[in-house]
């Protein structure tokens, strides 16, 4: 330790999303250069500002703060980047989602794959205070929200975990939280552990989300808050802090080996120290003695003496006590015998607020980038000082405006201040980044060609990515960034599946050839690939190709080419190589992460939540079990794999379609929790347990498939009713119909959205759920058969209830209820139907005869060509599939010929019709022909396709809420 103690650390990397729309060092600075304010009014997904707002800080259980700083889209995640299952997804705390996304940017700001550090002894530390994720998802209100993946997803350690596991990182790991200073705590611990030999490389961070108004209303009632959100730090008009979220990793390395490599630096950490007030008045009263000793000791370790500093980042939070013991503090030792200028002082939270755990790497981001830029950005909100605070006689001033970085012997040396609200303080000496080496300062000639490539995991993300970098190179005109510094950056990072790759001799040029990518248009510079899994080896095809070029200048375009093609087959070439010599990093647009939005929470626990609702009035359901059948029977012989891709995609939490039978399910993020759900879910379908560790194994769904099908018992009829949950005390009950062919558990996750309602589904003849049985051709005989079995369970048709039908099971459903009227039974409250046309529009259009859609169903072309069968098409090659489904299909042609009610009698119910918004079966206008048919009527449309119930739970059960009436208290209990 001795020997390395003092071991120079440099940053190579930062990754970070802050207020301000910041999501990259280039928004960052961009922000800072400008002098923006970041701050702005609450959102509405936080909390309801008006209802918790009052500007008198006494009134318990309301804030006196409008404004704060957000970051956007804080529910959404690339759960897929990170082999992360939907269903995990949700459980995460956004913060940990967060914080993986911003890691992976700052690795490929770094230069490097985050996959490559796969096995490394790479570390990992997070700065971590607040969990409101935690807080909602454990909440009173929604104790039936509660799952085995509750523990992993919420605890405070996965927020380095995570990181560490989905890169595979093998070096320490460490959550810490000493509150507002746990970032830059976090960032001397990773030092010390790189200069131990416990890590080669470091990960360091710290994240901050304000998910609920719990803790601001805590610090409203402590006056901590300024009544305007805005940190004027080092004001005399002081009067508080200002709130604000965010994440920031950086990626830290020896300096040696930093150059050694060639690598970008920004900073370099000389030296850091950490310690306590000890004890002060009150615990939370800073101590300005601990503050000037933490300078020293950094200080003492950088090797400099404190009055060599230029610029301090200092806390500067904004409070009347704080800043003048802070500046008091930096005064007595910063200012002492200084020689040359006064000492800037300066604070990100004025720009973006005070991100608290997040704070002290984004102080560190922000002074990494000044030193980067050899500027210090303005300190906003700053007019004089407070009273009794000689900032001039104290050695020190505030930057109003954008200037120079001032040099004192060729050093450029900046300090950084975080204090924590118990007493921790941390302090880091930063120097700017040592000169290139000789070797390095070679200048790239003006016109020479560049090889370029850009990648995403989907068409839409490389899209996205191509598009982010087209808008960059217009809008940035840095003279200090050459043509081959732009391609080395663009080389160096995530080669994903989806690629595009191109020669261009000029920025204009390169952002032309993007545009003629995202416009489909085809050039000569310009060659676009989707790289399978498993791709060529390395050499494999390069060799052989590249044997041709010729070697000399002339030949260089040539090369280029060659290299783009071989590139976006996935052959492994030494793409870097290609660069003109000198060619350095620069940072670029971070990667565009897919937005998928992942979040768990009932209606009610939302409104209460957001301040809409008091929670005097709370009820608590019991947990909606597992779903049971009845009555249980074992599986039908036949297409035994796709109801086995219905039960993994139920577990997962994904739409059948997007799950290939032949991908390993440890692929999708399978995990022991959802590896026991899949277990009891197959023993429940199939009357086959499967060994746990089988299953962890990480099988596809055709090892699946046939495992169950070696172990399943001899078939026989299957139950027409299955139960989804069973409330205790239940306000409601809604019976489902499932589209033609669909198996009756698709609603089976409405369960969880509706905990109050008993769901039950109907198996329709011939479906998958009841193979092997003919189906019904014609409507009156099958609401016959239907009654009789609902009979069976006289509990199921006593008032209040409600229909759901999708598809043909809207028919199915409308039908049903005619009948119970027409025989002077009590008929459902409300009927929903959705993704189907009225009766006297029903039947698709595009189909002669049934004979046409036997003759056709294994065709792709014309499954897509007949819209409420485009997403089978995926599926046309599976002749098991097809087959098993040709006779449902075939009746359900029927079905809708033969169906063709009048309107009148209307129903007594109340009519929904819900419509996908891409649905080419059914548009808004032939839906709205179902108001002829019922009582009140209402029109939904949703995101999605035809079977746009799979993807949009949250949001169709959120509808069937208020159509129900389940949130204004008009269904009744059962049996009142």
């Amino acid at each position: 330790m001795a020997a390395s103690e003092h071991q120079a650390i440099a940053i190579v990397g930062i990754g970070c999303r802050f207020p301000g729309g910041v999501d990259s060092p280039i928004s960052m600075w961009k922000l800072l250069a400008s002098g923006k304010d970041a701050m702005r009014e609450v959102p509405g997904d936080r909390w309801c500002v008006d209802s918790m707002f009052d500007p008198d800080a006494t009134r318990r259980g309301k804030i006196s703060i409008r404004e704060a700083g957000f970051i956007d889209e804080v529910d959404r995640f690339d759960a897929e980047l990170f082999g992360i299952s939907a269903r995990e997804a949700a459980h995460m705390d956004p913060q940990h989602r967060v914080l993986l996304e911003v890691a992976w940017a700052a690795v490929e700001d770094a230069g490097m794959d985050p996959r490559a550090l796969a096995g490394s002894d790479a570390a990992v530390f997070v700065g971590l205070m607040l969990q409101d994720y935690l807080a909602i998802r454990t909440s009173v209100h929604d104790r039936e929200l509660i799952d085995g993946q509750t523990v992993v997803g919420m605890g405070g350690c996965m927020a380095a975990n995570r990181i560490s596991h989905a890169f595979d990182l093998r070096g320490p790991s460490v959550v810490l939280d000493t509150a507002c200073s746990s970032s830059l705590v976090a960032v001397h611990l990773a030092c010390q552990s790189i200069r131990s030999g416990d890590a080669s490389l470091a990960l360091v961070g710290g994240v901050n989300l304000m998910l609920r108004p719990e803790p601001t209303i805590a610090a409203s009632q402590a006056r901590m808050l300024a009544p305007d959100g805005r940190c004027k730090g080092f004001d005399a008009r002081a009067d508080g802090y200002a709130r604000s979220e965010g994440a920031g990793v950086v990626v830290l390395r020896p300096l040696a080996q930093a150059l050694a490599a060639g690598e970008r630096i920004y900073a370099v950490i000389r030296g850091s120290a950490v310690n306590q007030d000890g004890r002060t008045r009150r615990v939370t009263l800073p101590s300005g003695r601990a503050q000037q000793e933490v300078v020293r000791v950094a200080s003492r370790r950088a090797g400099i003496s404190p009055g060599e500093l230029q610029y301090v980042e200092a806390h500067g939070t904004g409070t009347p006590v704080g800043d003048p013991i802070e500046a008091q503090a930096l005064g007595e030792v910063v200012g002492v015998e200084r020689e040359g200028p006064a000492c800037a002082l300066g604070s990100i939270k004025s720009n973006i607020g005070h991100a608290e755990a997040a704070a002290g790497v984004a102080a560190l981001i922000k002074t990494a980038l000044a030193l980067h830029h050899e500027q210090i950005p303005p300190h906003l909100h700053f007019r004089s000082a407070p009273e009794g605070v000689d900032l001039a006689g104290l050695g020190l001033r505030i930057p109003t405006s954008l200037e120079p970085w001032p040099a004192t012997r060729g050093r450029r040396l900046a300090g950084v201040n975080t204090f924590g609200l118990g007493g921790t303080n941390a302090h880091l000496i930063v120097e700017g980044a040592p000169l290139p080496q000789p070797d390095l300062e070679a200048s790239p000639s003006p016109g020479v060609a560049e090889l370029f490539v850009v990648s995403g995991r989907t068409r839409a993300e490389l899209d996205r990515a191509c598009a982010r970098l087209a808008e960059f190179l217009r809008a940035n005109e840095d003279a200090r960034v050459s043509l081959a510094d732009l391609s080395r950056s663009t080389i160096e990072r995530a080669q994903l599946g989806h690629r595009v790759a191109c020669v261009a001799r000029s920025r204009d040029e390169l952002a032309s050839l993007l545009d003629a990518y995202l416009a489909g248009e085809s050039r000569a510079e310009l060659v676009v690939g989707v790289v399978p899994e498993a791709s060529v080896e390395p050499g494999e095809i390069a060799d052989a190709e590249l044997t041709t070029v010729s070697p000399d200048p002339a030949g260089r375009d040539e090369m280029l080419r060659a290299l783009a093609r071989l590139h976006v087959r996935g052959a492994a070439t030494q793409l870097a190589a290609s660069c003109s010599a000198g060619a350095r990093l620069t940072s670029l647009p971070s990667y565009p992460f897919a937005g998928q939005r992942y979040w768990i929470e009932s209606p009610r626990g939302r409104e209460l939540r957001l301040g809409r609702e008091q929670p005097d009035a709370a009820q608590i359901e019991t947990p909606a079990p597992r779903a049971e059948a009845l009555p249980q029977a074992p599986v039908a012989a036949g297409n035994i794999e796709a109801r086995v891709r219905e039960e993994v995609a139920e577990v997962f939490e994904m739409a059948p379609s997007k799950l290939d039978p032949d991908r390993p399910l440890a692929s999708l993020g399978l995990d022991s929790v959802m590896a026991l759900d899949l277990a009891d879910a197959i023993e429940r379908g199939f009357s086959v347990r499967l060994p746990i560790a089988r299953i962890l194994d990480g099988p596809s769904i055709t090892e699946l498939a046939a495992w169950v099908e070696a172990g399943a018992p001899a078939s026989s009829e299957q139950g027409v009713l299955l139960r989804l949950s069973r409330p205790t005390n239940p306000r409601a009950r809604l019976i489902c119909f499932p589209y033609a062919g669909g198996v009756a558990s698709v609603f089976r996750p409405w369960a969880r959205h509706l905990p109050e309602v008993e769901l039950w589904a109907v198996r329709l003849p011939g479906a998958l759920d009841r193979e092997g049985e003919q189906p019904f051709e014609e409507m009156q005989p099958l609401v016959d058969a239907l009654l009789d079995e609902l009979d069976k369970n006289p509990e199921l048709l006593a008032p209040p209830f409600a229909f759901y039908g999708h598809s043909l099971g809207a028919l199915v459903a409308h039908a049903l209820a005619r009948e119970l009227e027409a025989r002077g039974r009590p008929g459902p409250s409300h009927l929903c139907v959705a993704a189907h046309p009225s009766p006297g529009a029903a039947g698709p259009r595009e189909l002669s005869s049934a004979d046409e859609l036997d003759a056709r169903l294994s065709d792709p072309a014309f499954l897509r060509s007949i819209g409420y069968l485009d997403e089978l098409a995926n599926f046309a090659s599976d002749e098991a599939l097809i087959e098993a489904l040709r006779p449902a299909l075939r009746a359900a042609f029927q079905l809708q010929r033969d169906y063709h009610p009048r309107p009148e009698p209307r129903l007594a119910c109340a009519l929904s019709a819900y419509v996908g918004a891409d649905d080419r079966a059914a548009d808004e206008a032939s839906m709205r022909g179902w108001s002829a048919y019922g009582g009140g009527f209402r029109l939904r449309r949703f995101a999605g396709g035809h079977l746009f119930l799979r993807g949009a739970a949250t949001e169709l059960t959120r509808a069937l809420r208020e159509d129900l009436g389940l949130d204004r208290g008009l269904a009744r209990e059962l049996g009142a």
